[in-house]
């Protein structure tokens, strides 16, 4: 199997969005990447 890419959008309504939602995603992001058998990069 080739490689699959995962395209992540984040659209927020204000500023305060931006500071509360980045990290997180980043968290979840993360624990996904950990959970996986196949892994992935994340940057």
């Amino acid at each position: 199997m080739g490689r699959r890419y995962f395209t992540l959008a984040l659209l927020t309504e204000g500023a305060s969005d931006q500071w509360f939602l980045g990290p997180l995603i980043d968290r979840q992001i993360t624990e996904l990447a950990q959970e996986t058998s196949v892994g992935f990069d994340y940057s």
